[in-house]
C-alpha cells in the first residue's frame, strides 16, 4: 500500500504492516524516513536495529534462516536492508516477494531502494511484495517544500 511520508507515523503505529518498502535518491528524505521508523519502533518498545548492506552474493538463506529462529524472549528488531544498484537476480526477486511471510512478530524489515524502474513496479514479484507491505516513494524537495 502506498503511502506518502507523512503519514508514516500514523501507519507504523497502526501495526497492520512489518514490511516496508522505501524508495528515494534525496538522501535527506531516506534519512528522515528512516529516522521516523526508528523513533516509531522506538516507542512500540522495539530495541534492535541492525543495517545490512544487500550486494549481489548477499546470503539469503543464513538471512532467512535467523528471521525464522526467533524466540519468545528475543528482542524486537528492525532490519534495514539497503539494495545496492544492481539487478536483481530471479532468485532474489522470489525471496523479495514471499519475504513478509518470514516475519514474525517483534521483527520490521524496512528495504531501501534508490530507483525503482515503471517495469520493475509493474513487475509481479513487487507488486506482491507491495500487496503485503507499506511503500513510500520519496520525490526530490522542490519549490516550495524546500523553505
Amino acid at each position: 500500500m502506498k503511502i506518502s511520508l507523512q503519514n508514516l507515523p500514523r501507519s507504523l503505529m497502526s501495526k497492520e504492516f512489518s514490511t516496508f518498502i522505501i524508495q528515494g535518491e534525496e538522501w535527506v528524505l531516506l534519512e528522515e524516513c528512516r529516522e521516523v521508523i526508528r523513533k516509531t519502533a522506538l516507542k512500540l518498545q522495539f530495541t534492535n536495529f541492525k543495517k545490512i548492506e544487500i550486494h549481489p552474493s548477499f546470503d539469503w538463506s543464513s538471512f532467512l534462516n535467523s528471521l525464522k529462529q526467533k524466540s519468545l524472549f528475543d528482542e524486537k528488531t528492525v532490519y534495514f536492508l539497503y539494495f545496492e544498484t544492481f539487478k536483481l537476480t530471479k532468485e532474489v526477486q522470489q525471496i523479495l516477494s514471499t519475504l513478509p511471510g518470514f516475519i514474525n512478530a517483534g521483527q520490521w524489515i524496512v528495504l531501501f531502494f534508490s530507483k525503482l524502474e515503471v517495469a520493475t513496479q509493474k513487475s509481479k514479484w513487487f507488486t506482491s511484495l507491495e500487496s503485503q507491505s507499506l511503500w513510500i516513494q520519496l520525490w526530490p524537495l522542490q519549490g516550495v517544500a524546500l523553505t
